[in-house]
């Protein structure tokens, strides 16, 4: 992409992700007067590992500007000898670095409990003996806990580096995403967990190589608060991109399909929630949430001129429990009050939303909604919109400020075809968000009318629907976006991805500041705005250290 040739992210590395010598000299003054400095035992299994990207690995923890560290390394009886030479080699230079040398050989997940045993830190941090961390990668953590010990999860940006030192393919992570979650492993590195929660679960399972660090995260957020997760929206991990490895892609290693799928089905049975998990691509999975037997109503209100899209989904839909009530254009001019009112017509149990605009792409459009609505802890849910094309319209939804354009949001992926996966496949998979596109929202009934509908006083023309999904939010919901469900728009939609009524904005930013200033589900380190969610310039985020 040309944009990016311009200012992509290496001018975004040399801009803002490198750290001078006078951010050296603010860090090491800030690690001097932290109150708590936690030990941090990095766990590394090695096997077989190149002597190149061996020394590297570990001389990436020996440079950390935080010096409260020990490495603990297990050797999974590597039959070549340089491994051992080396890893006592380091031994002796610094006596932070811990070795086992296993006996046999175990495969990933016994060696990582190996390294497990050695750790006395308060935390651990997961390290591959191929990649490397940043220099101020244990500093942030450190500080992440200074701000809030009670922390049991920590997770970070990541790229990749490859055999020459050069850095890309950033993958710059949403806040806290369960449902994100439960279709990749999106905490992966660097991540950080309480040594006392990882011991408790278990540690690290055998039988699910490949996946066990996704296999020990969903295990962790069984146990603990979402309250006690914390993203760092820093880049605090490399991932070496070589022939063989998973930075590479997940064919490299075929086995991670299906261990994936695995940790994904046993972890949702473990929750008590019944679906069925699918491959979706990669070593991605999507999950399917059945409804009850029967299925519950679903009332459409279909919002305009309606007559051509009602005969067209009756005569398409496989949802076996519908009704459809038309939802004209008030006399009044007020959408969102007249969408009220006709919404107390609905005897549903699951309220449908629908422009008339948009039409079903696929049968089980509303099949896959309603699994996803029907779960106590969602609020609203919606589905990918895109022209007669095939290409997307608005996938990911974000909240954004441009007050030139009375705009507050944006959808990523615009004009690209519908099947594009995205950065880190996120274009292709469930997950949760904070506000939906306009134009296809489902939820309970009981839900939008506990939430009062649509706040017509603030909002009666546009904006009702983002506000009404931060209301959920606010509410202790969790929205969610899947790619499942296609819609098709017949015509070109009025979105809040255009300029909107300038009162509403204005009073949309006043109501939802907090949210325009940082979505959870995007990060500051990306634009909003283009078709694709490329590095900001500059981020929304300060360093944080003086």
């Amino acid at each position: 992409m040309q944009w990016h040739n311009l200012h992509g992210y290496r001018h975004w590395i040399n801009a803002y992700g490198t750290l001078s010598d006078q951010d050296r000299q603010s860090i090491h003054a800030d690690i001097m007067h932290l109150p708590q400095r936690p030990l941090i035992s990095v766990l590394m299994p090695t096997y077989n590992s190149p002597e190149r990207w061996l020394r590297q690995a570990i001389e990436s923890v020996r440079n950390q500007l935080y010096p409260d560290w020990e490495l603990c390394i297990a050797d999974d009886a590597s039959p070549q000898p340089h491994v051992r030479a080396i890893l006592e080699e380091y031994q002796r230079l610094d006596e932070r670095i811990k070795i086992v040398f296993r006996d046999r050989n175990g495969h990933i997940s016994a060696a990582s409990n190996s390294a497990l045993e050695l750790a006395i830190g308060e935390f651990v941090a997961l390290l591959d003996h191929d990649d490397e961390l940043p220099e101020h990668a244990l500093y942030m953590v450190a500080l992440a806990l200074d701000d809030s010990p009670e922390l049991n999860l920590i997770y970070s940006d990541e790229d990749k580096i490859d055999e020459y030192g050069r850095r890309f393919g950033p993958y710059f992570k949403p806040d806290w995403n369960p449902d994100l979650l439960n279709t990749q492993n999106m905490i992966s590195h660097l991540g950080v967990y309480r040594t006392e929660v990882i011991r408790d679960i278990g540690g690290f399972r055998e039988g699910v190589e490949g996946s066990q660090d996704w296999d020990v995260a969903l295990r962790v957020v069984e146990q603990i608060s979402p309250s006690t997760i914390r993203h760092i929206p820093h880049v605090l991990y490399h991932w070496r991109a070589i022939s063989g490895s998973t930075a590479i892609g997940h064919e490299e290693k075929p086995y991670v399909a299906s261990a994936s799928q695995r940790v994904v089905r046993e972890h949702l049975q473990r929750i008590n929630q019944s679906a069925s998990v699918e491959p979706a691509f990669s070593s991605f999975v999507r999950i399917r949430y059945p409804l009850p037997t029967p299925a519950p109503l679903v009332s459409i209100i279909l919002l305009g001129d309606s007559a051509n899209s009602e005969e067209l989904i009756r005569r398409t839909h496989y949802y076996p429990a519908l009704e459809i009530i038309p939802c004209p254009p008030g006399d009044d001019g007020t959408l969102s009050e007249t969408i009220n009112r006709t919404a107390k017509q609905a005897r549903g149990e699951l309220l449908c939303l629908l422009d008339a605009g948009l039409l079903p792409e696929t049968e089980n459009w509303l099949e896959e909604l309603a699994g996803q609505a029907w779960r106590p802890e969602i609020g609203a849910v919606g589905p990918m919109q895109m022209d007669a094309d095939g290409n997307i319209q608005s996938a990911l939804t974000v909240l954004c400020d441009n007050s030139g354009r009375n705009r507050v949001s944006w959808s990523f992926y615009q004009g690209l075809h519908h099947q594009e996966k995205g950065v880190a496949g996120r274009a292709a998979l469930q997950q949760n968000v904070t506000v939906l596109a306009p134009g296809c929202l489902v939820l309970r009934t009981e839900t939008f009318r506990m939430m009062n509908g649509f706040n017509a006083k603030k909002f009666p023309n546009t904006l009702f629907e983002l506000d009404l999904c931060l209301r959920l939010v606010q509410a202790g919901y969790r929205n969610l976006w899947t790619p499942y469900s296609c819609m098709v728009s017949t015509s070109p939609l009025k979105t809040c991805f255009d300029a909107c009524n300038q009162n509403e904005a204005e009073q949309f930013r006043m109501q939802w500041r907090d949210f325009l200033d940082h979505d959870p589900a995007h990060n500051p380190n990306l634009a909003c705005g283009g078709e694709w969610p490329f590095p900001a310039f500059p981020p929304r985020i300060d360093r944080p250290w003086r």
